[in-house]
């Protein structure tokens, strides 16, 4: 049994190869899912949680005071990033307890780093593969590719920055990691199978000396 985390590009399809994985795996799959228990656990709503999360760096006052207007049910503390950390960290904390979980991003590879469960990935791949990809999704439809690794690169840059911020690691460290995955020459459907592999491997007992 294991605690799997999943850190990736932006575009690059985390989310389907994490559920795929988890179904390979006949594991709990988890990354939208954690929203409701941030919300709940910190007394907030889904979508105050959502909206801080898209913004890595942090939300101003002013941003601060217009989400309490628009959502007075939300409790303030949520959106300071000490609490907001505590909240998640406690969040992922218990998920990992349970065993038998694939989590999508929100820094489980920095939450669970020393966990002796886990196994962590990172899923990466080149400007083409990205581009591509990111132009078969319905939002980006017709976006020149320039236009398209233009934002690839910015998510990519505030999603480390998030990290950062609020674990204080670098997502791009492949150190973190139990493997570094290039889906310009892996398959995502090989990728399953590697983990899978592993993941067994480990059940058994079998671990590399």
């Amino acid at each position: 049994m294991a605690v799997v985390t999943i850190s990736r590009l932006f575009g690059i399809g985390g989310r389907e190869f994490g559920w795929a994985l988890a179904q390979r795996l006949g594991y709990a799959y988890l990354d939208r899912e954690i929203l409701g228990d941030l919300a709940e656990k910190s007394g907030s709503r889904e979508d105050t949680v959502a909206l801080y999360e898209g913004m890595p760096q942090g939300p101003t006052k002013l941003v601060q005071d217009f989400w309490h207007r628009k959502f007075p049910g939300a409790r303030p503390t949520i959106m300071e990033p000490v609490h907001y950390t505590a909240v998640l960290r406690a969040v992922i904390e218990e998920y990992a307890l349970r065993d038998r979980v694939v989590i999508v991003g929100r820094g489980g590879q920095c939450i669970l780093k020393d966990h002796p469960r886990a196994i962590h990935l990172r899923l990466i791949a080149n400007r083409e593969h990205l581009v591509r990809r990111l132009a078969t999704l319905r939002r980006f439809a017709g976006l020149p590719e320039t236009e398209l690794w233009r934002r690839s690169e910015s998510y990519r840059e505030s999603r480390r920055g998030f990290v950062r911020q609020h674990f204080g690691c670098d997502a791009e460290d492949p150190l973190l990691y139990h493997l570094v995955m290039n889906f310009s020459r892996v398959t995502p459907a090989e990728a399953v199978e590697i983990v899978a592999g592993m993941v067994g491997r480990r059940d058994s007992g079998c671990r590399p000396a």
